[in-house]
């Protein structure tokens, strides 16, 4: 370190205001944030080939959040260049998003993947995977998907849809095509990355969940490039007897999602779908559940033995089936790799702990939900208020005048020496 700051605590060079990623004015009209990557240096895959204006490597992080932000630019600048101006019911709408972008931007493969397969003088084992009744169902429900994940439950929380209804017929479908999405992205994940490097004697060093979804993305995205080929040369869709590597491709793709459905019909899923090999039973909220796990756990938690009225979906599925998914905008489970009916499953600790909407006006306007409530006394009404508001993609409103917040004062403890 040759520059320390006042105050300085790391024992790191800080880097200069000037150089840090900054924006004013900008032309898109709005800057927003999700934990991305803010100025686009990782997105070579290598977050150190910047340099410094004078001199070093720039270097800010080696890997952020990839998707959401991907769905809020997407909404706000719809929002922008059709002259719309953002309201606070605005932002709360794009807040609540449960659409995630990583299914817009990869499911396009694999309905190619059955239109290649489907069309005549197709290689004679990918045809026959895409005369499968099941691939044909599962496929007709994806192109009918609007990338919603709803719980399809009517014990289930949805934002926007009241506690214990009964969801629409667009919102059961609409589930199921979730279901079928990121079951078939485990199993793309297996069949293509998991499956090579184990090949190669890997087995025991296999990326993370993200840096796998990364490879397979990279994978389909440089195919005709590459050919399904890494930067280390092996061939990541081998099939023996593909007549070309982009029959092999679509034969990984279409082979894994008939993996897949059969893994939501095998024991592992049964406690969700009962074996079931019908596709309409497979609603997302059966997987999708949350838990607000307490550090003491037991009667602590929500859902738990506690007076509270939140119970567990089922004996043998525990927690709160919520709506959402990986990297949401609201965010939900994040598993790439699931082969069980609870790891989709997700805590406190990777939902928003916080939704808060802000109208810098005089006074201020601001609207706020937590999950539970604002008192962390087991048995105080206040443990779990919020959390019905917070489930449903609701809010109340954020008192920011003190004198006020004092006129709903319910109790005062007052610590004396």
């Amino acid at each position: 370190m040759q520059n320390p700051q006042p105050n300085q605590a790391t024992p790191y060079e800080v880097m200069p205001r000037s150089e840090m990623p900054h924006v004013i004015n900008p032309s898109a009209g709005y800057f927003a944030n999700a934990n991305n990557d803010p100025i686009g240096v990782t997105l070579d895959n290598n977050p150190f080939n910047q340099l410094r204006p004078n001199g070093g490597i720039y270097y800010l992080n080696y890997g952020y959040d990839a998707y959401r932000m991907g769905r809020i630019d997407r909404l706000l600048s719809s929002m922008v260049s059709s002259g719309h101006k953002l309201t606070m019911a605005d932002i709360e709408a794009v807040q609540l998003n449960n659409q995630p972008v990583d299914a817009e931007l990869v499911l396009p493969y694999l309905l190619g993947a059955y239109q290649n397969a489907s069309a005549g003088g197709a290689w004679g084992p990918l045809a026959q995977l895409a005369a499968d009744p099941a691939i044909t169902e599962a496929i007709s429900r994806l192109t009918a998907w609007d990338l919603s994940t709803p719980t399809g439950l009517a014990a289930g929380f949805d934002a926007g849809r009241a506690p214990g209804s009964m969801p629409s017929q667009s919102q059961l479908d609409n589930s199921v095509a979730a279901t079928i999405f990121f079951m078939w992205r485990s199993a793309a994940v297996g069949n293509v990355v998991d499956a090579t490097l184990t090949a190669y004697g890997l087995g025991d060093y296999l990326p993370g969940d993200d840096s796998a979804y990364t490879c397979l993305k990279f994978l389909l995205d440089a195919f005709p490039v590459l050919g399904g080929h890494g930067a280390s040369g092996i061939n990541f869709f081998t099939v023996p007897g593909a007549p070309d590597p982009g029959s092999a491709r679509d034969y990984v793709l279409l082979k894994s999602l008939q993996d897949a459905l059969g893994q939501l019909s095998g024991d592992n899923f049964a406690a969700a779908y009962g074996n079931s090999t019908d596709l309409s039973t497979y609603h997302w909220g059966a997987l999708h559940r949350v838990v607000l796990e307490h550090p003491l756990g037991g009667p602590f938690n929500l859902p738990g033995p506690n007076p509270y009225g939140f119970t567990d979906l089922a004996p043998d599925l525990p927690g709160l089936a919520r709506d959402s998914s990986y990297e949401t905008v609201n965010p939900g489970g994040g598993t790439i790799r699931a082969s069980g009916v609870n790891d989709f499953m997700f805590s406190g600790a990777s939902a928003p702990g916080r939704r808060f909407v802000g109208e810098m006006d005089t006074p201020i306007k601001a609207v706020e939900v937590i999950p539970g409530g604002e008192s962390a006394v087991l048995g105080d009404p206040n443990y779990a208020s919020q959390l019905l508001l917070w489930l449903t993609g609701s809010y109340h409103p954020l008192v920011v005048d003190p004198h006020a917040a004092t006129q709903g004062t319910v109790s005062v403890v007052s610590f004396v020496p």
